[in-house]
């Protein structure tokens, strides 16, 4: 096992130079060396090793990249696009496994965990979605383990003098305040996967464009969450006295400014776009995180212990990853080889003849992300296709702020309820409840209350008529 985690380790580091490379100097070469490292030193051994999910996703994807372009359906330049997707994507996922790994041994997150959940009743449930959204950008789906984990041993310690009843319908608020933090991140933030996907579609769009809209609809999501929390379960008359938490959590909150404040700097010196610089970035955030850790703590020479760290501890567990980057690197190859597939031209003029305008055509490509991950199929595909679709339909012209939210939305609403989605998966395991109930008994009414005001807010920013 670690001569074969030792080359997966390798492997993945030159896949990420390679990406690396590619994204910031735009060189053509780095797909076959990147390319090899990933599917033969990486995919390969670890095969076994993969989730179910994942290996079916991986032989569609090679499936289709070795039968189109034999049947003369998609171009070998197409195939190219996907293996460059592929890798960016794995590129990405290994970049956030870094700064997952690292938050989840500081001290600063665990302490961070520990004022969310002391909070009193009246204010645990909007505390808890906010803490939840902020450690969704360093720790990913770790937060939903982490702070899962201790929800649901601070609720059974508390069982015996609270009962069941209160101790059940603490579970439940705390779960979902949450799990619905978490899943506002692929809103607005840089380091969620949603973003390079939906920015890469709207060349013209950038992220800081992008952000106000995208925070005002996560804002007006959690308030509908804590409406609906109000509405459900009575407030404490007398709630006990208030527990700091905005001190508390400001360190948290300046971490993670830094990240998107480096991804400016470092875009501008680089010229590229600010997600590239995000990743490319994380390496050197994370070696300075763990510095100031490891001084904080009194090692000697932080820098030379941190660098160590990295080498022998966070790299070897890179491979960990490895059902993830498998699922989100094939989902993307796969949206990029089945797209020449779709008659966009006839697609367009079938819903110009119906009388169709944008806000109908937004609204169905809102409603299919949110159906179709309740078969299982990954947001990554569906917003890929529809974001290569949508934006190239003669006879529409939408916003790109408008097809934005709209991908964006769907994304984030179907990670809340599909009993499929990892978020839900995650969570469900880590407070012992089954992912169907969680998702849609528990968190149902939010979600389909949610989609139906977003399907209102497009419907009015995009027009009814062609």
């Amino acid at each position: 096992m670690a001569p074969r985690n030792g080359l997966a380790s390798l492997s993945l580091v030159v896949m990420a130079l390679t990406v690396g490379i590619h994204e910031v100097t735009g060189a053509t070469w780095t797909w076959i060396p990147g390319g090899m490292a990933f599917i033969l030193g990486f995919i390969l051994p670890q095969w076994f090793l993969l989730v179910s999910v994942a290996r079916i996703l991986a032989l569609v994807a090679v499936g289709l990249g070795v039968a189109l372009p034999l049947l003369g359906w998609i171009s070998i330049d197409a195939l190219h696009r996907a293996l460059d997707q592929a890798l960016f994507f794995a590129f990405f996922v290994a970049m956030l496994a870094l700064l997952q790994d690292t938050a989840a041994q500081s001290p600063l997150i665990r302490r961070s965990g520990t004022v969310l959940l002391s909070q009193p009743p009246g204010r645990r449930y909007s505390v808890l979605t906010f803490g939840g959204m902020l450690m969704g950008v360093l720790l990913n789906l770790g937060t939903l383990s982490l702070l899962g984990t201790m929800i649901a041993q601070g609720v059974a310690q508390g069982r015996g003098e609270s009962g069941d009843r209160v101790a059940d319908i603490r579970l439940r608020r705390m779960s979902l305040a949450m799990l619905r933090g978490f899943c506002t991140v692929p809103l607005w933030s840089p380091t969620s996967i949603s973003m390079p996907i939906v920015l890469a579609a709207l060349p013209g769009l950038a992220w800081l464009e992008l952000l106000p809209y995208g925070a005002g609809a996560a804002a007006v999501l959690l308030g509908i969450g804590w409406l609906l929390d109000r509405l459900s379960y009575h407030r404490p008359a007398a709630p006990p006295a208030a527990q700091p938490w905005v001190r508390p959590l400001l360190p948290l909150v300046g971490l993670i400014a830094t990240i998107p404040a480096v991804g400016m700097a470092v875009g501008g010196w680089l010229d590229v776009r600010m997600i590239t610089a995000i990743l490319v970035s994380i390496p050197a955030i994370v070696l300075v995180w763990q510095t100031v850790q490891r001084h904080g703590s009194g090692q000697a020479r932080p820098i030379l212990a941190a660098a160590r760290a990295l080498a022998t501890e966070t790299l070897p567990k890179l491979p960990n990853f490895r059902s993830e980057m498998v699922i989100f690197a094939a989902s993307g190859a796969i949206a990029i080889l089945i797209l020449p597939l779709i008659d966009v031209e006839a697609l367009g003029s079938k819903i110009v003849a119906l009388g169709l305008g944008e806000g109908p055509v937004m609204v169905a490509g809102f409603v299919t992300i949110f159906a179709l991950s309740f078969l299982g199929i990954n947001s990554i595909v569906t917003v890929s296709v529809l974001m290569g679709v949508l934006p190239n339909l003669p006879g529409l012209e939408f916003v790109p702020i408008h097809l934005a939210l709209m991908a964006l939305t769907g994304w984030t609403l179907s990670v809340g309820i599909s009993p499929l989605s990892a978020a839900v998966r995650i969570t469900s395991r880590a407070i012992e409840q089954e992912p169907a109930i969680l998702g849609i008994r528990w968190n149902g009414i939010y979600a389909s209350t949610s989609a139906g005001l977003v399907s209102v807010v497009l419907l009015i920013l995009g027009g009814w008529g062609g």
